[in-house]
Formats: structure tokens, sequence, C-alpha cells
């Protein structure tokens, strides 16, 4: 089985865990076949009376099924990302978004491996109190995080997780060729694009456009003047649309949180 295979069935398993562990952790009825009188494996073997649960254990049982199949997911994730960049730096990456993913995905991969039921972060000195950002998914702060209880917000949620599996499989298949859109800001084709890589602000921008009725204002606020600008640092992630009309307000606040720009279209 090839690393990607591992992860797709990975995926798989976090499906089944959510179709199954979800409803049985609310405590929602699930049709469970009565087992069969003996069970056997080998020279062993369980009474039908021996696999029986109350229904608070069913319920946390279920809970449990949901923790470990993201854990399980976090695990095949790092080990397809080592595999697939062998002898690279990964977290070192020129490209932006393996850079940041294989971080995360380590960081959470070396928290669940030490304890699979009770994890405590364990963050590398050099990696506290920063923040890691996959645009359209996720955004991880380390920030007081090493030695606490992991808690599934921390990163954003499993769910989060799912997604960032979906982008990383589409990067690992299909290799780091550049495919950063260029587009006119605010345009159809621009909107269509940026739907396709982050769909909340998609959303967002063309809110903004019809309430402004018209194009040339900031794709962030709706404010005038704009102008066009295409992103220089960091790096943009393969797929992302790389530019953006922006009043001067929302230039600034976005070089205060690290992001540089030059003038598109000049």
């Amino acid at each position: 089985m090839t690393p990607l295979n591992r992860v797709a069935f990975a995926q798989d398993f976090f499906r089944f865990a959510y179709l199954v562990g979800s409803p049985i952790s609310f405590g929602l009825p699930v049709h469970v076949p009565e087992p069969p009188a003996l069970h056997t494996w080998g020279k062993h073997s369980l009474g039908a009376g021996e696999t029986r649960l109350d229904p608070d254990t069913f319920a946390l049982c279920g809970t449990l099924l949901e923790r470990l199949a993201y854990r399980l997911l976090a695990m095949e994730l790092d080990s397809a990302l080592a595999s697939a960049l062998k002898g690279e730096d990964r977290f070192g990456h020129s490209d932006a978004f393996i850079r940041d993913a294989s971080t995360v995905i380590r960081l959470i991969r070396n928290t669940v491996a030490h304890n699979v039921l009770e994890p405590v972060w364990k963050i590398d000195r050099k990696l506290q109190d920063r923040k890691f950002t996959i645009d359209g998914i996720l955004t991880f702060d380390t920030t007081g995080l090493n030695g606490r209880l992991l808690k599934r917000l921390d990163f954003g949620g499993p769910i989060a997780l799912f997604r960032l599996s979906e982008r990383i499989v589409g990067y690992l298949a299909q290799g780091f060729t550049p495919m950063t859109h260029y587009l006119k800001p605010n345009s159809p084709e621009w909107l269509a694009a940026l739907e396709s890589f982050d769909q909340v602000q998609a959303a967002h921008t063309r809110t903004i456009l019809r309430a402004a009725g018209r194009e040339d204002v900031c794709s962030i606020c709706g404010d005038e003047p704009a102008s066009d600008y295409k992103l220089v640092s960091p790096k943009p992630y393969r797929d992302a649309v790389a530019t953006i009309r922006l009043c001067e307000d929302c230039v600034k606040i976005r070089k205060m949180n690290g992001q540089t720009f030059q003038p598109f279209g000049e």
C-alpha cells in the first residue's frame, strides 16, 4: 500500500467514524446487530456477554472512534509527506503550503503518537508562540500550548484536518508545479478561482460587491479608493488567488500581519 493509499484509507476511516461515531456519541439511535454467542480468534474466544456495553460507555466509545480517526489521519499524512519529500527539508520548504502543512501535521502527529487517548502537546521550543495559517482551512497558534492537553479547536478541529488532508493529497498527487492565479481582482474569473480555493473569502467578497454595486472597491471591506495588488510574501500557495484589490487601510493591516505586496498590472 502506497503512502497516498494509506491516507485515502485513513480518510475513509474518518468518514466511517463520523457516520457511526458521531450519532453514538450524541446518544442517537444506531442499529447494532446482536453479537454472536461466541467470538473466536485462534485459541481464544469472547462470549456475547463480554462484548456488551452500558449506554454511557457505548456513547464514550463513539467519541473515541471520532478522535482516533483524526489522529490516524494525522499520522498517515505525516508519513506521506515524509515519503514524498524524502531528502528534502519539508519544514523549511520553499513552498509555503508544504512548509506550514508539514509543521502543523507533524505537531499533531507527535502529540497523539505519545498518548493516543489523552494527548498532551509536545511543541519544540523553536515552534512555540508561532502562528501557522493554511489559507481557507485553519490557523494554528502554538502560543501557550506546550504541555497542555490537546483540544480539537487548538488546530481548528477534525474537519479542518480532513480538508487539509484533501489539499495535501492534491499536492502530492500533482507535484509542485506552481499554478498560482494572477487575475484581475473582483472580476468574475477572479471570484470563480477564489471560490475553488477559499469559499469563505469568495462569499464575503461577493457580498461586498453586491452591496457596492460595482467592482472597483476593496475586496475586503468595500471601501474606496482601492488599488490592485499581487502577493509577494509569503509565497502564494499552489492554486491560490494571489491578487487582490485593497484600500489603504487594508494594505496596512495585511502588512502588519507579515504580508507584502506589489502593484498588479503595472
